[in-house]
């Protein structure tokens, strides 16, 4: 039996906008382009046999959930643990200082493979991946054989993935990281994982000399 899992990250959201550094799970709406964006994937599945949409607790990745589910006739069903990393003691700082600094994290948790790095007072990476693998490890064992759609965060998506996938790393996937609704999709029979698409490619065409230079 294999579950296929479409992990799709959120749409655009007043803390993108803002580049605030944020733990709250309301005041964090989509924007107006975030909701087009929400429908546009919502059109997008039309006819990929999605059979449920799992969602973040976090405001943006609910209003995306629901605006996609909208469009497939579906409910949405929140799950813990596909939350943003939550970034503790920095929370309510704003761009620059929050932009530069999460860019420097971004590449030590994937450039530089180092999950045990994170924030004071928040998360580190290993932390990340343990609940949100715990989540779609529950998510698959309630529907086998199915595909799911399931709404989260750019930071949790690309470190959980290649910590359950054999077939991508976290260094691969450090020059690729996740637009607002951008997709990748995993399939597992609850033992093995693997990725089969990340924003629309093969894993197996990543082209390896943007790997060595990012």
């Amino acid at each position: 039996m294999t579950t296929r899992i479409i992990l799709a990250r959120h749409g655009e959201s007043t803390v993108n906008v803002t580049a605030l550094a944020s733990d709250d799970h309301e005041n964090n709406p989509l924007t107006e382009l975030g909701r087009a964006q929400a429908r546009a994937l919502g059109e997008s599945l039309r006819g990929s046999s999605v059979s449920a949409v799992y969602t973040s607790p976090m405001q943006r990745a609910r209003e995306t959930g629901a605006a996609v589910a909208a469009e497939l006739g579906l409910p949405i069903a929140v799950e813990r643990g596909l939350e943003e990393i939550r970034v503790g003691v920095h929370a309510g700082e704003r761009a620059p200082e929050s932009l530069v600094r999460g860019l420097v994290d971004f590449r030590r948790w994937l450039a530089e493979e180092d999950l045990s790095h994170g924030y004071v007072g928040g998360e580190n990476g290993f932390e990340v991946v343990v609940r949100a693998s715990a989540a779609l490890r529950a998510i698959v064992e309630r529907h086998p054989d199915e595909t799911v759609l399931v709404v989260s965060h750019g930071g949790t998506i690309s470190m959980t993935v290649p910590t359950l996938c054999d077939n991508v790393t976290l260094r691969s996937l450090h020059p690729r990281q996740l637009g607002n609704c951008d997709t990748a999709e995993v399939e597992t029979d609850g033992a093995s994982w693997t990725c089969v698409a990340w924003v629309g490619h093969a894993p197996e065409d990543f082209d390896t000399d943007e790997e060595s230079v990012a």
